[in-house]
């Protein structure tokens, strides 16, 4: 819930572009100067990002080195407004393939320590002409981007005269139709401590905890290895859990700590479900599953005795390493389960969220996952129509926001119940900001179930939860 307040006051801070640009125009932007820690800056920045990327069918990539300084000296509002300003562009820029944060250390010209963020996409690109005036005030790269794409072109300025503020330099390289890696520096300030090796603890846990790590994503694996040499870990990285078993056999009870990265449905759980149920591990090997938003954990989870904990997208390397290494034996032995649960009965329930603010997405996401369940979301009422068109009987219960762009919510709920005999008594429970009674009112003219005011309150979301899905 941390990460999800964060990224809200992420994107509240873009909304002060243009009072920042007259700032800086009349000379009177100043900037912080306290210690941050990257990491879980860029995590925060990811968050809202990566929920865009798993919709949209991009991959994206954080990719921090392990060279990076754990805590930098500066003003981290306006390192993450440069961030999410590149991020925003890449996104808006590219309609398949990938986008990649990467940062890593670098030696200026001066002989200076800096750090040097880079943010590429697999989007349109930019032309020779387009980038000469690409940083100046009020400009994009001609006027059909305006058009199609939207946007003040303050964007790109600002970042421009916050980085040179900061004693950095700020770039692009690209080509019309090649994407456009964008990248800035960063001093780092004398004092602050290169990473050399891990100590204490987690220098201790590094090098007798058996890590086994299984990931079909590449990069993932490479910064896995590449932590692996710097810190002196007990890593194993596998592709596949198939491959993993069948090449380790007896040796896989050895493993202290098993981290599956599931990015898909369609991932194989079989073998996991063999394994891991079966006596082939350790009694009290910990499983990390790393997965994206609203991901539906597998049907055996209830029945592994074996301490489990999930770490949602978007995956920092170094953060759930640390985390990993921070975990005390102690601890081990307990499963990682939320006191506020709902029963079983509840937890196998299928439920949509039709949400278009992406924030609130995570917020109502987050909340039910605090309740023991893993929920899927949507961001307009074309594609809760489409999904319900596609399988009828699938969702067992639906929050629906009221205020959309296109269909909103009202005009959603009575296309669905005009759908099929299923659809019109499916339970649907409004969640609006509008709390008034003429709203509650027209939520129920409409055939919506019942009503949820904006902000959701953690013991209302579970009464209605327990109210439509037959919980006693």
């Amino acid at each position: 819930m941390n990460t999800i307040l964060s990224s809200g006051k992420t994107l509240l801070g873009i909304l002060n572009d243009i009072l920042d640009y007259s700032k800086i125009e009349a000379g009177k932007l100043s900037l912080e100067v306290i210690l941050f820690d990257l990491r879980h800056l860029v995590r925060d920045v990811s968050v809202v990002f990566s929920l865009e990327a798993m919709q949209r069918d991009i991959q994206y990539h954080v990719i921090i080195e392990p060279d990076v300084p754990m805590q930098l000296q500066g003003d981290p509002n306006r390192v993450c407004q440069i961030i999410t300003n590149l991020l925003s562009n890449a996104f808006k820029f590219t309609e398949e393939g990938k986008v990649t944060l990467s940062v890593s250390c670098v030696e200026s010209l001066k002989g200076e320590a800096m750090l040097h963020f880079s943010v590429s996409d697999s989007g349109i690109g930019i032309s020779e002409k387009a980038m000469v005036n690409l940083f100046t005030s009020f400009t994009q790269a001609d006027a059909s981007t305006a058009r199609r794409f939207g946007g003040s072109g303050l964007g790109l300025s600002i970042s421009k005269r916050l980085v040179e503020m900061m004693g950095g330099e700020i770039g692009v390289e690209s080509e019309v139709g090649e994407g456009s890696p964008f990248w800035f520096t960063f001093p780092i300030a004398e004092g602050v401590p290169l990473p050399k090796r891990l100590t204490g603890h987690r220098a201790e846990n590094a090098a007798h905890r058996n890590i086994l790590v299984i990931s079909d994503d590449y990069l993932h694996l490479s910064q896995f290895r590449g932590y692996q040499h710097y810190w002196g870990l007990q890593l194993t990285c596998f592709q596949s859990l198939d491959a993993a078993v069948d090449q380790l056999g007896s040796d896989l009870v050895n493993f202290d700590m098993i981290l599956i990265e599931q990015r898909t449905p369609q991932f194989s759980t079989d073998k996991v479900e063999c394994a891991l149920l079966s006596g082939r591990c350790s009694k009290e090997v910990q499983i990390i599953f790393a997965v994206p938003p609203g991901f539906q954990l597998p049907a055996w989870e209830d029945r592994c005795t074996k301490p489990m904990w999930v770490y949602s997208y978007p995956l920092i390397i170094p953060l759930i390493l640390l985390r990993i290494l921070d975990y005390s034996k102690s601890k081990v032995s307990e499963k990682q389960v939320d006191g506020e649960r709902l029963p079983k009965v509840l937890r196998s329930k299928s439920i949509l969220i039709v949400e278009d603010n992406k924030v609130n997405q995570m917020v109502v996401l987050g909340l039910l996952k605090k309740l023991g369940i893993a929920a899927s979301a949507v961001d307009s009422g074309e594609q809760a129509i489409a999904l319900l068109s596609e399988a009828p009987d699938r969702w067992d219960l639906i929050f629906m926001d009221c205020e959309m762009p296109g269909l909103d919510g009202y005009e959603t709920t009575l296309r669905i119940r005009e759908m099929d005999e299923v659809s019109k008594t499916l339970p649907i429970v409004a969640l609006s900001a509008h709390a008034m009674e003429v709203h509650i009112k027209k939520c129920m003219e409409v055939g919506m179930n019942d009503f949820l005011a904006k902000p959701i309150m953690l013991d209302k979301l579970k009464a209605a939860l327990q109210l439509y899905l037959g919980a006693k």
